[in-house]
């Protein structure tokens, strides 16, 4: 008798342990993945985006616009997040799943659907990269074929001011001021532009896109001694002319 009651009690000791975690939900790596990760928003950028994990499947998004992370859940060694992907004024539901490799205190590494690996990395002060992120002037450089684009702009009201520095193989550097506006997406400039002691003034288009600026190009008309576009509706945006964002400090 003593036996059989000793047994019980191991037994329901072993149920209570067994509904306890069943109780909690308790994935080896729920508890691990909780906090903020983040990667560059762009290959070589300085500023981060992503997420931050909390408790009752809670998700936040960092950084971005265009994504918006709703919840987040875990299944087996996957990490499941649940979200909307916004287009202008049209929101499409998604699932990412995210399959996890490497997991420790300091980094996330998992492979996406089409078997990318993407490598997250905690920090601490989330607040921080959304401080540097939404500083008022944003800065943002084009290099291709030995020549560099830099655009810096500031947003003052209803108007969106800057400069803008080409500097070319060679050597030469000229400087552009610019003001305009935003028409949606669509960022029309008014450009003075000195060179060779001339001042020449035309119109630019650059369409913002998450975070970076494309330009756009098309048929111009001479007005009152600017070139303005003929047809900003038929303004063609070239996905070669992409301005990738950086930091201020990085285009001095």
């Amino acid at each position: 008798m003593k036996n059989r009651c000793l047994f019980n009690t191991k037994n329901l000791s072993f149920l209570c342990v067994f509904m306890l975690f069943s109780c909690l939900d308790l994935n080896p790596y729920k508890i691990d993945l909780m906090g903020t990760w983040v990667i560059p928003i762009s290959q070589g950028s300085e500023y981060k985006w992503g997420f931050t994990l909390l408790e009752e499947g809670e998700v936040k998004t960092i950084n971005s616009k265009r994504i918006r992370y709703d919840s987040w859940e875990v299944e087996d060694n996957r990490l499941l997040l649940h979200g909307r992907n916004i287009e202008g004024n049209v929101s499409r539901n998604f699932m990412d799943t995210l399959e996890i490799l490497t997991l420790n205190e300091s980094n996330l590494i998992v492979h996406n659907r089409l078997g990318d690996t993407i490598r997250y990395a905690r920090i601490l002060n989330a607040a921080q990269i959304v401080h540097e992120f939404n500083k008022p002037n944003k800065c943002y450089r084009l290099s291709t074929n030995g020549d560099t684009v830099s655009i810096s702009i500031s947003h003052s009201q209803d108007q969106v001011k800057g400069s803008m520095e080409i500097s070319s193989q060679g050597g030469e550097n000229n400087t552009a001021f610019l003001i305009g506006d935003f028409v949606g997406d669509t960022l029309i400039w008014n450009v003075w532009m000195e060179s060779d002691g001339e001042v020449s003034k035309s119109q630019v288009a650059f369409l913002r896109k998450e975070n970076s600026l494309i330009q756009g190009f098309g048929e111009m008309n001479f007005v009152n001694g600017v070139f303005q576009f003929k047809n900003r509706k038929a303004i063609e945006f070239m996905p070669s002319m992409q301005l990738k964002r950086i930091f201020c400090s990085d285009s001095k």
